[in-house]
């Protein structure tokens, strides 16, 4: 008998939905549970960035933003994107590039149709995560309720961090940028 291996993911943008899709779907392939997952996001709606917010200080993608790959290539290998627009009654064929309701919609779609919700944690920020003393190679997560700030702290056996390499606001520093005269600002201030 294997023993169920317990797994926090940390974000619900594209590569961690995928990541709990995988785990879950290696758990029908086996007479017993493999994996024990759990997303969690400090969000109330997948998709990373793709999932709009008004406040400037979550980092996402405007409401006027288009993808710039095609639909064909911008999306998971099981699920095209002209499945979801089936899904959610869409008439006609989707466009070529999605804008940014619809990419939302695609993650959505998704999720339903793997059914993926209720390993989802939303708004539940991970403050900490760090090798627990004395369990073999385990993990200790510290997670918070982003409403109430209430932690919470888990044992898991493996950790996904699929927080993506645009979670956080970047802005360089630019040798001589004193010297322009205009606004300076990073594109998360457009929400303005």
């Amino acid at each position: 008998m294997v023993a169920t291996a317990k797994v926090a993911i940390v974000g619900a943008g594209p590569q961690g939905l995928a990541a709990l899709k995988n785990l879950v779907e290696l758990n029908l392939s086996s007479p017993e549970p493999l994996f024990a997952p759990t997303l969690f996001d400090a969000r109330t709606a997948v998709g990373g960035v793709w999932a709009f917010s008004p406040d400037v200080n979550t980092l996402s993608v405007l409401k006027s933003t288009i993808a710039n790959v095609c639909r064909w290539r911008n999306c998971y290998s099981d699920f095209p994107v002209a499945e979801a627009w089936k899904m959610d009654a869409r008439q006609g064929d989707p466009p070529t590039y999605l804008d940014q309701a619809e990419q939302q919609m695609y993650f959505e779609k998704y999720v339903e149709r793997f059914d993926l919700l209720r390993y989802i944690k939303f708004g539940t920020q991970v403050k900490k995560i760090s090798r627990c003393t004395g369990e073999d190679g385990k993990w200790s997560v510290t997670t918070a309720a982003v409403d109430s700030g209430v932690e919470q702290v888990a044992t898991f056996d493996k950790v996904i961090i699929a927080t993506g390499q645009v979670s956080s606001p970047y802005s360089p520093e630019l040798p001589g940028i004193e010297n322009y005269t205009g606004t300076v600002l990073h594109s998360c201030g457009f929400k303005r």
